[in-house]
């Protein structure tokens, strides 16, 4: 078996081995606040957001993804549409623009609930309220393991009252300055309000500060269902506007947040990258031989004219080499000057002597020694060796001292 088969077996068994582990393991309790309507965890949102058509019969929910003054925009936002709109998070502030935003559609006779731990301070001192925490007040410790609160007594309440647990600062504040046009809804013991009705114009505005009453870990609970279904039925059956945008920035779903919040999903992602890896390190080193570097072919026309000529000049024919260069000296003239050589000698020896000199830029004369000299090569029937130097060196001299026209 190849090294590379043995590699995909070994990756498929550890596959399997996890899978089996993972899907025999128990996935631990995530109790992570959220609020979103998807989440079922203990403080997610779902249960409630599958009873709001049960609370508000025959209207329709819709979900909200845009800040409030894109949502609230007025060439979207018909003012005839009566709408109730709902947040719940942890944390929910608003800069001035979104707040006005806001008051302007409850003004319009439209009605807004907001659960949160803390509030923006643009919407209270708008509202003429004060957000007090708890962990500042000499009554309170952290310490306690329930915070106990009721409807106040001119609301239907029941005679226990309601609980909710303290971690995770599910109750930290209360509203102070409650007053003319504000409404005290429920308090603690000690009186101080935490759910608080204000009227604004032709619509009314609910806050809450204990938002994780609203959850699915409550909502399981009877008894703070109660508080649940009373509190929000305070609103007409209207249409109900579902906010998603304003919730934890944390908790935001993104695919890769999602892969790695889920045990068996991060440990099939980690393992898939650590595969990646050994494959790269062992898996990726040359698989053959080097292949060794050749050189490149060189260009042997000089040796090779080289090594013609030897031969020729070791035979000793040199007549025949001089024959050669005085045609190859033809050749150079005509292609350097465009003077044909045998056509113009033929036709009259004088003016193709004149013709090459104008041309070439040589005197007459040593045109004419030169090509006397050729004259007699040409009808000699043996040279020497010192004759055919010396025609090769007033060819030379010939080309090294002109310039073609």
């Amino acid at each position: 078996m190849k090294s590379s088969s043995r590699f995909i077996v070994a990756l498929s068994v550890l596959f399997i081995l996890l899978f089996v582990i993972e899907y025999n393991t128990e996935e631990p309790i995530d109790w992570t606040p959220g609020f979103g309507k998807t989440e079922k965890k203990p403080y997610g949102s779902y249960l409630l957001f599958e009873l709001l058509p049960e609370l508000f019969k025959d209207q329709k929910i819709e979900t909200i993804r845009y800040s409030i003054t894109e949502q609230l925009n007025e060439e979207l936002f018909s003012k005839d549409l009566k709408v109730n709109y709902i947040f719940i998070g942890q944390e929910i502030s608003w800069n001035e623009y979104e707040t006005v935003s806001l008051l302007n559609f409850v003004n319009n006779g439209n009605n807004v609930f907001i659960a949160s731990t803390r509030f923006s301070d643009t919407l209270l001192n708008s509202l003429g309220l004060k957000q007090e925490y708890l962990n500042n007040s000499k009554y309170y410790s952290y310490k306690d393991s329930l915070f106990q609160f009721n409807f106040c007594t001119n609301l239907q309440s029941i005679d226990s009252g309601y609980t909710i647990r303290n971690d995770y600062d599910q109750v930290n504040s209360y509203f102070d300055s409650i007053q003319d046009y504000k409404k005290s809804l429920a308090t603690d013991g000690l009186h101080r309000c935490v759910l608080t009705e204000v009227a604004w114009g032709d619509g009314k505005i609910i806050l809450c500060s204990m938002p994780f009453i609203f959850t699915n870990y409550y909502m399981l609970k009877p008894a703070t269902l109660d508080f649940v279904v009373k509190t929000l039925t305070r609103f007409p059956a209207q249409k109900v506007w579902w906010d998603e945008h304003y919730k934890n920035k944390e908790n935001e779903d993104t695919a890769f947040r999602f892969i790695l919040r889920k045990k068996g999903l991060r440990w099939a992602y980690y393992l898939g990258l650590s595969g990646l890896v050994l494959f790269v390190v062992f898996m990726g080193k040359r698989r053959q031989r080097v292949i060794p570097m050749l050189d490149p072919m060189r260009n042997a026309s000089l040796e090779f004219a080289e090594t013609v000529g030897q031969v020729y000049f070791e035979k000793g024919d040199h007549l025949d080499i001089a024959h050669k260069k005085i045609k190859y000296f033809a050749e150079y003239i005509r292609t350097n000057y465009f003077i044909n050589v045998t056509y113009e000698i033929k036709r009259s020896r004088e003016e193709f002597l004149k013709h090459l000199s104008e041309k070439s830029g040589k005197s007459e004369g040593e045109i004419k020694m030169l090509y006397s000299y050729i004259t007699y090569l040409e009808n000699a029937a043996s040279i020497t060796e010192k004759e055919l130097i010396y025609l090769n060196t007033l060819i030379e001299t010939f080309k090294a001292t002109t310039q073609p026209k």
